[in-house]
């Protein structure tokens, strides 16, 4: 059965801002040598400026932790890559790897991080905001610093 060119779109999409993830984390995609230097973002058609140069990559295999394998699996779901895409970077990156234990690692990180005290993510909204508010003010950038006095306001009431 051929595939919709609708759907052909949405996985070109996904793959491309899989891609554009990657070059901006600095992760080298599994399968590229490492000896091939990153992808010209200019050619990939992102809409990145031309002056913007890749960093290095990061060579995947180099992750022989079960934790940094999950954060990299983490980084990709997040990255709104398919599950089947994520798979096979897996099987690509770390042919012994469990595929299934690091996607639930990922998951189960993200179910975790809903763990979080709503007093703790007030308290980091309240200072980051506060932070913003002081860096506002010292380049000159009064709106923006009006802005985080209200958005301080809300967050008291």
């Amino acid at each position: 059965m051929p595939v919709p060119p609708e759907v052909e779109e949405k996985i070109r999409q996904m793959r491309l801002r899989l891609k554009e993830t990657e070059r901006l984390a600095g992760i080298r995609p599994p399968g590229r040598p490492p000896n091939e230097p990153p992808a010209d973002p200019t050619t990939q058609g992102t809409g990145c400026p031309e002056s913007q140069t890749p960093e290095p990559a990061q060579d995947l295999t180099a992750l022989a932790t079960t934790p940094a394998r999950t954060n990299q699996v983490f980084q990709w779901i997040l990255s709104g890559a398919t599950e089947y895409d994520i798979t096979e970077a897996i099987a690509q990156a770390w042919p012994e790897a469990n595929q299934a234990e690091l996607l639930l690692a990922a998951i189960a990180r993200i179910r975790d991080s809903n763990r979080i005290e709503r007093t703790a993510v007030h308290g980091f909204c309240f200072e980051a905001t506060r932070d913003l508010y002081r860096r506002m003010v010292e380049i000159g950038d009064f709106p923006g610093a009006l802005r985080a006095i209200q958005q301080l306001r809300n967050l008291t009431h």
